[in-house]
């Protein structure tokens, strides 16, 4: 069955400080943020004086504890995104940072791992990866994603986050 989405989470995992994973969870899907959906459609479809004017240089990607998703959520509703300990929102650069090719018969573009990383102490709980146009709270919240569970980080553990984007997707 195909379903439309925009991003999809193909493998994540919390390895511990010795390199063993902790856990995994696979083929987790998004819910597309209206001001994300309307931002996707005017970057495409209605631009502006220059071609680039709605496309960031990077986007930007990090975790927070919302107890649920809506699809009218924006960067205010966020909730507990870490900010200690080494947390820091992480970037794929929006020219060069995704791989974009057609892999049974999906256009995909593939980004590379993104890892989140403790140090000195714990973050967390976290239930959501979310993907936003800004590393501040500027910006436009563009997708979300739950992650099954909350997770709390331990010192020197990370999360790493192997995802593409697509329009349609078989699961």
């Amino acid at each position: 069955m195909r379903s439309l989405h925009l991003l999809k989470i193909e493998r994540i995992e919390q390895v511990n400080a010795d390199g063993k994973v902790v856990w995994a969870k696979e083929n987790l899907l998004n819910v597309l943020h209206t001001a994300g959906e309307q931002y996707m459609l005017e970057a495409a479809f209605v631009g502006g004086p220059t071609a680039n004017e709605f496309i960031p240089d990077n986007f930007w990607f990090g975790l927070d504890d919302r107890t649920s998703l809506l699809a009218a959520d924006t960067q205010s509703d966020l909730l507990n995104e870490p900010s200690v300990n080494g947390y820091a929102r992480q970037s794929i650069a929006s020219k060069d940072g995704f791989v974009v090719a057609l892999s049974g018969g999906i256009n995909r573009g593939s980004a590379p791992i993104v890892t989140f990383s403790t140090a000195g102490g714990t973050w967390g709980p976290v239930s959501q990866l979310f993907m936003t146009t800004t590393q501040n709270t500027s910006g436009i919240l563009i997708a979300s994603i739950e992650l099954g569970s909350s997770v709390t980080v331990p010192a020197d553990d990370s999360i790493n986050v192997r995802m593409s984007i697509s329009l349609t997707d078989t699961v």
